[in-house]
């Protein structure tokens, strides 16, 4: 009779881990394995792109509301189903690269990093004249202007800080050196 195998979800007792295999090191084939930890983007660097990701969709909520009020969209000739897709694509990003960051991972960094790229440049290009140019009435007048504004700068605090952060998790630590 042979021995009982066990499964990969039986106890850690039945199957030792191999050496370096948990906290980072070399795999048999002499390949680096760095462990989640080692990659993980640095607390201070995952809180502050957790503010700026909330005050970014802070700013952009009313912001869109106000495009979609004021007719922005048809402007440019885009249907309202291509503005909503193209929102729910946005939205999408920024909640994924969010959760990414709260986990800690450098993939969320990335995805908030092109979020926010993606909210200023769009403002940039859509509004940037009007911003600059239009008289004191435009829109709703200082409110219209301070949601513009306000994701031009949170936007490119996320692309910034989400650069670092991502640059950070990759820098092996003296640790590992």
């Amino acid at each position: 009779m042979s021995a009982p195998t066990h499964s990969p979800t039986s106890s850690p007792a039945a199957h030792p881990r191999k050496p370096g295999h948990a906290a980072g090191g070399e795999t048999p084939e002499g390949r680096s394995v760095r462990s989640p930890e080692a990659t993980a983007i640095p607390r201070a660097h995952s809180r502050l792109l957790t503010v700026l990701a909330c005050l970014l969709t802070i700013v952009v909520i009313p912001h869109v509301r106000e495009d979609f009020a004021y007719g922005d969209l048809l402007a440019v000739n885009a249907p309202p189903a291509l503005a909503a897709a193209g929102l729910l694509i946005a939205a999408v990003l920024h909640a994924s690269g969010l959760w990414g960051v709260v986990r800690r991972r450098p993939w969320g960094a990335l995805m908030l990093a092109a979020s926010g790229a993606l909210w200023s440049l769009g403002v940039i290009v859509f509004h940037g004249h009007d911003l600059l140019f239009a008289g004191p009435h435009y829109r709703a007048g200082f409110i219209s202007r301070f949601w513009e504004v306000g994701i031009i700068v949170v936007g490119a605090g996320l692309v910034v800080t989400g650069w670092q952060a991502w640059f950070a998790a990759r820098r092996p630590s003296a640790a590992q050196s």
